[in-house]
């Protein structure tokens, strides 16, 4: 009964290991697009390309009240210090009622039990910098790439002043982007 135990115990202790040490060693990439443009105006254009002539003018038509997104905050993502690194561009976007989270060309250390938060402090460095007033977007998606993350349009966004990568399991901040 002993010797079960003990390798119950062996197998738990590696179990947990290889959950900590193998994210380390494997990268995720995120390559998600803004369900917006965000530089790219509205422009429909009206021709048919059957009986359209090199000389022949076409219409082009606008559309007069587009919902054009607005970038509230951004700010570059630093590592919270010497082994977890992260870097790339933080942005919050607001088109018309939805507020949407945005890491472009984003890289941090991989780890176990990331997530994308949302911070008062500026700059944090440990859970209690973090706040209790931080809040939690969503799991991170991947190590590598641009992703996005929605904001929920019942938060004040004035409040917050960074985008933070937490590791939840070890309390551990791994970056963080002061949002200006």
């Amino acid at each position: 009964m002993k010797k079960i135990l003990i390798v119950l115990f062996g197998l738990a202790v590696l179990a947990f290991v290889l959950w900590m040490v193998i994210p380390l060693f494997t990268n995720t990439i995120v390559d998600e697009k803004l369900p917006f443009a965000v530089d790219t105006p509205l422009v429909e254009v009206n021709h048919t390309p059957e009986v359209f002539m090199e000389d022949e003018p076409f219409e082009v038509i606008v559309d007069e009240d587009p919902i054009t997104p607005t970038a509230l905050k951004s700010g570059e993502f630093v590592g919270a210090d010497n082994f977890h690194q992260a870097s790339g561009t933080a942005t919050i976007y607001k088109n018309g009622e939805e507020l949407f989270l945005e890491l472009k060309d984003f890289e941090v250390t991989n780890g176990p039990d990331l997530y994308v938060n949302l911070s008062v402090h500026p700059s944090p460095k440990n859970k209690t910098e973090l706040g209790v007033e931080a809040i939690e977007l969503e799991k991170l998606k991947g190590n590598k790439g641009n992703q996005i993350y929605r904001v929920s349009s019942d938060i004040d966004i004035s409040e917050y002043q960074s985008a933070v990568i937490y590791c939840k399991a070890f309390r551990v901040i791994f970056g963080s982007a002061e949002l200006r």
